[in-house]
């Protein structure tokens, strides 16, 4: 009887752990699922804020073009107020993306600031 009921146990921890095994590797799935779905949602947001910036670029240089905001808003499918809008966002991106230089100082004058001058 001893050996029946070791061997009923022996059964039990068996589906035991292999019912935690599945476990871990739904969780395991599951968790790499998930981290995918984010990285596809991290990628989709960058292309979303590049073209982004890439209209309101071209919006900004079409009122440069076309001397003002309500002009351009003449001939496209945006107001005059998005168009500002536009203008703002690329005034903001604008320095982050071209990072100003200062000009280089001119070199001075033959004779001055030299030591022997």
């Amino acid at each position: 009887m001893a050996t029946r009921h070791d061997r009923d146990t022996q059964e039990r921890r068996r589906r035991l752990r292999e019912r935690q095994e599945r476990e871990r590797r739904e969780m395991r799935r599951r968790q790499q699922e998930q981290t995918a779905a984010l990285h596809e949602i991290d990628g989709a947001v960058e292309r979303l804020d590049a073209a982004r910036a890439a209209v309101a670029a071209a919006v900004a240089r079409g009122v440069d073009v076309f001397g003002s905001a309500d002009a351009l808003a003449e001939v496209v499918p945006f107001d005059a107020k998005e168009i500002r809008a536009f203008e703002r966002h690329h005034r903001r991106q604008r320095p982050v993306a071209e990072p100003k230089v200062p000009a280089p100082a001119p070199p001075p004058a033959s004779g001055e600031g030299t030591a022997a001058g």
